[in-house]
């Protein structure tokens, strides 16, 4: 018995829809989707939210009232995405041990593997060569980059748009804005994108 039929023998209600092929069936592909993309919108959330408290401390705003609404934002970003995610999970668990779903998962951990390994030796890099107000600017070029393969592994072309913002946003900032890389724009640019993925994520998976 292959692993994929192992795994679905104990889910009788669910096993007959993939088929011995691996082929499944488009509403379980679309609500898998809208499964994944829920997990995706929960990461955007709350790393928009770092990027945006980044903002704040680099623009040295003061009080607890745009940490609240950043977090209360946050908090109703993810309980959206949970809800997504909650109505999809029999789709997710059932086709999570097909080939096609491993293949992309090995994937995306070498892709986000990479993406960390960069990010570590940039940070370490700038620090040791006294250029910490670049951190940020290289962080969201690094991110931006990564995004561009996620869109091939997981077919979802907006990854592309959402990385192409972060890639120019990176490399203009710096140059564009008085305080240069240690403006508050880059940042807040950065965090209002991935909470607009975030969104997008969100909406209805077209059938």
């Amino acid at each position: 018995m292959s692993p994929t039929s192992s795994a679905l023998a104990d889910q009788p209600d669910l096993a007959p829809r993939v088929g011995p092929s691996g082929s499944i069936p488009a509403d379980l592909r679309q609500g898998a989707r809208a499964g994944g993309l829920a997990i995706g919108a929960m990461f955007f959330a709350l790393f928009g939210a770092l990027w945006l408290l980044n903002a704040d401390q680099l623009a040295h705003v003061r009080g607890w009232i745009p940490v609240a609404l950043v977090l209360a934002v946050t908090l109703l970003l993810c309980l959206a995405a949970w809800r997504v995610l909650r109505a999809h999970r029999s789709a997710l668990r059932t086709v999570r041990d097909t080939p096609q779903a491993q293949r992309m998962r090995r994937q995306f951990r070498t892709i986000n593997t990479l993406q960390w390994i960069a990010a570590v030796v940039v940070v370490l890099t700038l620090r040791r060569l006294h250029l910490d107000a670049w951190i940020a600017p290289a962080i969201m070029l690094i991110v931006g980059v990564h995004f561009l393969p996620l869109a091939r592994v997981f077919r979802y072309r907006p990854h592309v748009l959402t990385g192409v913002v972060l890639i120019v946003t990176a490399l203009l900032y710096p140059i564009a804005s008085a305080g240069g890389p240690a403006s508050a724009l880059g940042s807040l640019v950065a965090g209002a994108t991935l909470w607009l993925a975030a969104l997008w994520s969100l909406r209805p998976v077209p059938g």
